[in-house]
């Protein structure tokens, strides 16, 4: 499955939403590893922003507005597999914007949207680069 998603996205679908490689390919009870599933994410993913997938493209979904960042920050899929730090790591060192307001979906920032969906690690993790705790959200 991994190959057939790098050979999808290198045929054009360079947006990271498109290319939907954590919640298909690296789930928890996935037979690949730790160590190559987190080098997977990690390659997968700079292949496309080195391709031109735009770090901050947002979703149609959970309210419209969602970014990768924050659905790798709000998704239990990273998380089981291990990858959600480093993945959050690599899109912030992308430029993946921290301050998106409504990023983690629902209307939420990445931060509260973290919290909301029981992905405290993830949270923390933003917050220590400087994520602001906004944990009002934005009014529907």
């Amino acid at each position: 499955m991994v190959a057939t998603h790098l050979i999808t996205c290198a045929a054009g679908r360079t947006n990271l939403l498109e290319c939907t490689l954590i919640q298909t390919n690296f789930r928890s009870e996935s037979n690949v590893n730790f160590p190559n599933r987190l080098l997977a994410v990690a390659v997968l993913t700079k292949i496309l922003l080195k391709a031109g997938a735009d770090v901050d493209a947002e979703a149609d979904v959970y309210g419209g507005g969602a970014t990768t960042l924050g659905l790798a920050a709000t998704s239990i899929h990273p998380f089981r597999a291990g990858v959600q730090n480093p993945l959050l790591q690599i899109l912030l060192d992308h430029g993946a914007d921290i301050e998106h307001e409504i990023s983690g979906g629902n209307r939420q920032n990445a931060v509260t949207g973290a919290l909301a969906n029981g992905r405290g690690d993830a949270a923390v993790f933003l917050a220590d680069r400087g994520a602001r705790l906004d944990l009002k959200g934005r009014p529907a």
